[in-house]
């Protein structure tokens, strides 16, 4: 996520805030990052994440043992001032903080073919989540895929796309995830909305 020089985002101007990182770094008596002597690098953050309600968090990512590097505590200061002002949380996340097991399993839903995913409903999802308590996840997908009329690859797609927006919610933090195991306790939300995008 860029971060402004100067101006505020759209999104945030309610905040009345104008300040971009160089006033912010001018205000705190810290360096700004530059390209060369007269042309400022731009700064960024690692995620800028919307909570339901419109919230937001933005996220630093950084190596435990890089923390304390007096040059990443100035741009650090330098990015919480910059979200502060603009009413967003900052956190701040290390290896420390993550799960392994949670990090591996996101890995298999990271490629998605989006073009042959098309409209989803909660049906299906719940179909497949049914199947999957019993039937390993891969034979789950192809008896759906067969009743519904489309490939395997489309219904993996499927899968992928519903987990990485939320619509299919599973604890990815218990253990390993394989296409060939059984996937229980699934749960697919918004019930209210019969069809996904």
């Amino acid at each position: 996520m860029p971060l402004l020089w100067e101006g505020v985002e759209p999104e945030f101007t309610w905040t009345e805030v104008t300040v971009g990182t160089l006033e912010i770094a001018k205000l705190l008596g810290v360096r700004h990052p530059m390209l060369s002597e007269d042309a400022p690098f731009r700064m960024t953050t690692d995620f800028l994440v919307t909570l339901r309600g419109k919230s937001h968090v933005a996220v630093h990512v950084k190596y435990w043992r890089e923390l304390d590097d007096e040059r990443n505590v100035e741009m650090r200061r330098i990015e919480e001032e910059y979200w502060r002002r603009r009413g967003v949380s900052f956190k701040v996340i290390t290896e420390e903080d993550l799960n392994r097991t949670a990090i591996g399993n996101l890995a298999m839903f990271s490629s998605v073919d989006q073009e042959v995913v098309g409209l989803t409903s909660r049906q299906w999802l719940a179909e497949v989540a049914a199947l999957a308590r019993f039937e390993p996840m891969n034979t789950a997908l192809e008896q759906v895929a067969t009743t519904h009329g489309h490939t395997y690859g489309v219904a993996v797609n499927r899968i992928k796309m519903a987990v990485l927006k939320g619509h299919l919610r599973l604890d990815l933090t218990r253990g390993v995830l394989r296409w060939d195991e059984v996937w229980p306790a699934m749960v697919v939300t918004d019930l209210a909305n019969p069809m996904l995008g």
